[in-house]
């Protein structure tokens, strides 16, 4: 599964519009975080937020780490979502950093190249220590700076390269469906 982080800013527009609000979940390891956000005027209104402890789910004590199965997760987040009040069921994910791989790598070539997602997975595959097709890959070309423009560039571009494991989305999606959310 290949996708630009362009789209996916596209995408996040589209789905945050003034009609609909959005929730953005950040499902940690101790809590799970939730903030409901609607478009009005070109400006983030606040419809609600909330933090829910997982350590009660787990039969620990409020703050601990705990590694709870998807259905305890997801009645955390039906929980949170009643006591926050939200009342909307599209959501916005958060990928931890310990689940991802993120590293910028340089094309030995300038900008002004259309940048595909098979020359992504080639060089990919000289960066990431597991097999390309395990992942979830995603990037982002990063602007040129004023300097570099200025001195005539490097015909080299930095590219922001995220790969997620398969397994750890399926895991996400998973969670996300069982608390009656669709993610966008």
């Amino acid at each position: 599964m290949n996708f630009s982080l362009g789209g996916l800013l596209k995408n996040f527009k589209s789905a945050f519009n003034a009609k609909k609000s959005v929730l953005g979940l950040d499902i940690g390891s101790s809590f799970v975080k939730l903030v409901q956000l609607r478009k009005e005027q070109e400006r983030a209104i606040l419809e609600t937020y909330g933090e829910i402890a997982l350590g009660p789910y787990g039969k620990m004590k409020i703050g601990q780490n705990v590694k709870l199965s998807p259905d305890d997760t997801a009645q955390a987040i039906k929980d949170l979502m009643k006591e926050s009040n939200s009342k909307t069921d599209r959501a916005r994910v958060s990928i931890p950093l310990k689940s991802s791989f993120v590293k910028i790598i340089t094309l030995p070539f300038g900008q002004e190249k259309n940048i595909s997602a098979e020359v992504i997975a080639m060089e990919a595959r000289r960066h990431i220590p597991v097999p390309v097709s395990e992942v979830a890959l995603d990037w982002w070309v990063i602007p040129e700076s004023e300097d570099d423009l200025k001195n005539g560039g490097e015909k080299e571009t930095e590219v922001l390269l995220v790969a997620i494991h398969n397994d750890v989305i399926g895991e996400y999606k998973d969670i996300i469906a069982k608390a009656g959310l669709t993610a966008l």
